[in-house]
């Protein structure tokens, strides 16, 4: 089945720093693309706790305002794990 909602926003999840003892086995570099939904192979539990800025992201949100960010599309995300990985967050207009 087609998706019948038109995403105005896509997103990058990028691996930006990573302890060695990480369960996902994440790495700095990797990189995950998508508009809608958990993206393969990203670790569930940090996907759960971001979860609420993608959607206030996807909603809109002001990171510049809200926040500490310098990029009103760009901040960072710390893995709730005992932070072994940190993540960019980025979303990015689609066409």
């Amino acid at each position: 089945m087609e998706n019948e909602f038109k995403e105005d926003w896509g997103f990058v999840v990028t691996v930006t720093e990573a302890k060695p003892g990480c369960r996902a086995g994440h790495k700095v570099g990797d990189r995950f693309e998508f508009q809608y939904g958990t993206p393969l192979g990203l670790c569930g539990e940090a996907f759960c706790a971001m979860y609420p800025l993608i959607h206030a992201l996807r909603l809109g949100a002001d990171l510049v305002t809200y926040g500490e960010a310098k990029d009103p599309d760009s901040t960072t995300f710390t893995c709730p794990d005992h932070a072994w990985v940190t993540f960019e967050v980025r979303r990015v207009r689609r066409e």
